[in-house]
Parts: structure tokens; C-alpha cells; sequence
């Protein structure tokens, strides 16, 4: 039976390098004292570090690595994408983060394939979970896969 974990977590991210069909990259952090919201973190580098640590538990269990996914936590199709995404509500992270990560799709939809591609060849990105309130956003990119 496939096993898919997801998170952020050092500890879990390594664990479902050794033993998960697939690990979730989730973009989040720790949960706030709201119980819904959490912390983040988005930066390239730090999806590096994750990936790293899935990598880093398949090589110590001797196995290929898992399937990598990421999840959307949301969409944004417009003709201004810097404009956009500096209006995500993401204070100290560089609008220039924001685009690259593969937790926010902003821009047009060449541009948010381009940014599938680039999140294909850099982390090994190949599934996509998209938030139910961003399905109707995310259906012009999803068209064109």
C-alpha cells in the first residue's frame, strides 16, 4: 500500500526518505496559537534543505529516493506577478522567494509552467497538490500539463 508523508519537520522528511512512496513539501511551519495558522518559511534555499533530508534518509536506508510533491497553498493568475505576489501577506521574505517557491503560483499561466519546469529540475518536484479554493485559479495551468 503506497505511504505518502508531508510536512516540514526535519525528523519526518528524513523518515519518509527511508520508508515513504512519496513525501509532501508543505511550505508550513509550526501551527500558531489560532490552531489553523502557521509559521513560514519560503525561501528556495529552505526547499533545498527539505529536499536534502529526503535525499538524505533514502541514501541511509539505501533506497532511491520517494516521489517529491509539493503542496499549493495558493494561486494567483495575473499579468503582474511581481505586484501580486508582493501583496501575498508574507512580510521579511523578497518577492523574488515568493516567485520561486513552489508553494505559491503567481503569474501567468507560461509563467507558472515555467515555474513547474524550474521546480522539476532543481528539487525533483513531480505531484502537485492544489488547495480546493485555488482549483478554479489553478485550472489554466492544470490544462496545459
Amino acid at each position: 500500500m503506497p505511504l505518502l508523508v508531508g510536512g516540514a519537520n526535519p525528523d519526518l522528511l528524513r523518515w519518509g526518505g527511508a520508508h515513504a512512496d512519496a513525501v509532501g513539501l508543505s511550505g508550513l511551519g509550526r501551527t500558531l496559537s489560532d490552531g489553523h495558522s502557521h509559521t513560514v518559511s519560503w525561501s528556495p534555499q529552505r526547499v533545498d534543505a527539505h529536499v536534502e533530508r529526503v535525499h538524505q534518509g533514502a541514501r541511509d536506508a539505501g533506497t532511491g529516493p520517494p516521489v517529491i510533491e509539493a503542496l499549493v497553498q495558493r494561486v494567483v493568475v495575473t499579468d503582474d506577478r511581481y505586484a501580486a505576489a508582493s501583496l501575498a501577506e508574507r512580510p521579511n521574505t523578497p518577492v523574488e522567494d515568493l516567485l520561486a517557491v513552489p508553494y505559491l503560483w503567481i503569474g501567468t499561466a507560461d509563467e507558472l509552467l515555467e515555474q513547474l519546469h524550474s521546480a522539476r529540475h532543481r528539487w525533483g518536484i513531480t505531484r502537485w497538490g492544489v488547495r480546493e479554493d485555488s482549483l478554479g485559479h489553478a485550472e489554466s495551468v492544470i490544462e496545459r500539463l
